[in-house]
């Protein structure tokens, strides 16, 4: 993960509540940030992965490189 340190202005208005869009000098959207203090846990689609879980992953002998992954994405999207 890349940090990306920024000036006490910008911290305020981070921390001033809500999210900001984050922007080039274009005004094209880059990203929208939040507080780190303002996530909340159920923002977050989904569960984690029991230990049983990710052991049996683990324990599978399948592989598959990064191109055969966005061949099946691709593929589900259809």
């Amino acid at each position: 993960m890349t940090t990306i340190v920024i000036d006490a202005a910008t911290r305020d208005k981070l921390r001033a509540g809500g999210s900001v869009f984050l922007i080039d000098e274009t005004g094209a959207i880059v990203t929208e940030a939040r507080a780190a203090t303002q996530l909340d846990p159920s923002q977050f689609i989904g569960r984690w992965f029991t230990d049983e879980e990710v052991a049996a992953s683990l324990a599978d002998p399948r592989r598959y490189t990064a191109a055969e992954v966005e061949q099946r994405l691709r593929e589900l999207r259809k």
